[in-house]
């Protein structure tokens, strides 16, 4: 690991805010016309030098700061390889003598079947559980329509539908153009100056 010098130090733990003058507050201008349009882009250049000024101060901080974390994160892994590899070495170890029982379990429960004969029913437990294992258990949405359905019904939709913003973007711009109206949706035109 990279060790980090007091340069570093003093960098990455120096003050978290910006002590710069204070933003202009600027919801008292209208622009309406060209002096005030101009009166708006001389605020927006000064702002954007303050804007500028602010990455440049934290920039520095950043990217020392991810350094050191990477750092520690390849330490880390460094340190933990070694009880990594030996857990991973016993897990099979562990493995390989369950599949061994289980051979044998199943060698077992042949020689059971074929000494009762055909005709004869048989009560052969099931395979021990292995220690260890986890279930889980997961959903799978089969019929979305239906699901969505039942959401509805239910007055949960929030809960499990995630809008994707593209999509509903891409709408959108599809219906604004055909003025086609969708039920529960719109779009909204945003004028902005460039």
């Amino acid at each position: 690991m990279k060790a980090v010098d007091k340069k570093d130090i003093e960098l990455i733990s120096s003050e978290m805010g910006y002590q710069g003058e204070p933003a202009e507050d600027t919801s008292w201008l209208i622009v309406n016309d060209e002096d005030m349009y101009s009166v708006a882009q001389t605020l927006k250049e000064g702002l954007n030098d303050r804007i500028k000024e602010i990455a440049e101060y934290f920039k520095p901080r950043k990217q020392r700061a991810s350094a050191v974390h990477k750092d520690w994160v390849a330490a880390e892994t460094e340190a933990l390889k070694p009880y990594m590899t030996e857990k991973g070495s016993l897990q099979g170890k562990q493995n390989a003598y369950l599949s061994k029982k289980e051979k044998e379990r199943k060698v077992a429960v042949e020689k059971i079947t074929e000494a009762a004969g055909p005709e004869a029913a048989v009560f052969i437990p099931p395979a021990e559980k292995a220690k260890g294992t986890r279930t889980t258990i997961t959903g799978e949405v089969v019929d979305i329509n239906l699901f969505i359905g039942w959401l509805i019904a239910e007055g949960s939709v929030e809960a499990y539908v995630d809008i994707k913003k593209a999509a509903v973007n891409a709408l959108a711009k599809t219906i604004s153009t055909s003025k086609k109206e969708i039920p529960g949706f719109k779009a909204v035109k945003n004028v902005t100056a460039v």
